[in-house]
């Protein structure tokens, strides 16, 4: 069973559960951070996600970040 971290529910805001991820905002003003945290127990590393799960992740951490890169008229975001 999937257990969030206590220091990353205090800390940041959950925006939305996917399927296989969570969606949360950093709970900070001085800067726009959404966290994406997979929500199956027992992962160390990211390798640990199967491929499928890990592509939609990283796919979707992809299109979320040009998308803030574009509507905030970005240089460069991480």
């Amino acid at each position: 069973m999937f257990i969030l971290d206590p220091r990353l529910e205090n800390d940041t805001i959950l925006i939305k559960e996917n399927h296989n991820f969570e969606i949360r905002l950093m709970n900070v003003k001085d800067f726009f951070w959404v966290i994406l945290i997979p929500n199956k127990a027992n992962l160390i590393e990211l390798s640990d996600i199967k491929i499928k799960e890990r592509n939609e992740l990283l796919n979707f951490a992809s299109d979320i970040g040009d998308y803030i890169k574009a509507t905030q008229n970005l240089d460069k975001i991480n």
